[in-house]
């Protein structure tokens, strides 16, 4: 999921590792996880596994 701060627009990526556990992404790893993304049913997300994981709808996207 991706929170963003209603100040400044910017982004905070989040990715669920154990049932109740999230963890920050660091922007390094977020910016490649984006160069491998792709847009898909109103959705900005990645493939893993053949399954389509969406990050953040397109329409928020600037």
């Amino acid at each position: 999921r991706v929170v963003r701060d209603e100040e400044t627009g910017e982004p905070s990526p989040y990715v669920l590792v154990r049932r109740n556990l999230e963890a920050l992404i660091d922007r390094k790893s977020f910016y490649r996880l984006v160069d491998l993304g792709q847009h898909r049913d109103g959705w900005f997300g990645v493939w893993s596994g053949g399954e389509f994981f969406g990050i953040i709808p397109s329409e928020d996207l600037p």
